[in-house]
């Protein structure tokens, strides 16, 4: 949710845009960043436990090393180093 990597500013950050959006599309939004102080905020583990789809907004360090479960994931900064912005649970 944070406007950069391991940061904690979220101002002009693109993932409250796309959040917002998805609120109107989606059943539910399960939002993580340990940077960000949010009461609605879930841990990461729980956020990738309970999530159909995971989009990863904002590069942190932490998110390359971490297990997604077989998700589907969209990983627009390439954290996960795969070749695919999207990859589906196959691909995982």
């Amino acid at each position: 949710m944070a406007f950069k990597a391991e940061s904690d500013d979220k101002r002009e950050s693109l993932s409250y845009k796309l959040k917002k959006i998805l609120e109107i599309e989606a059943k539910s939004v399960i939002c993580s960043d340990e940077y960000i102080v949010d009461p609605r905020f879930v841990s990461v583990e729980s956020a990738i436990a309970s999530a159909d789809i995971v989009i990863i907004g904002a590069p942190h360090n932490r998110y390359y090393s971490l297990n997604f479960n077989g998700k589907v994931l969209i990983d627009v900064w390439n954290c996960t180093k795969t070749t695919n912005m999207l990859m589906t649970k196959k691909e995982i």
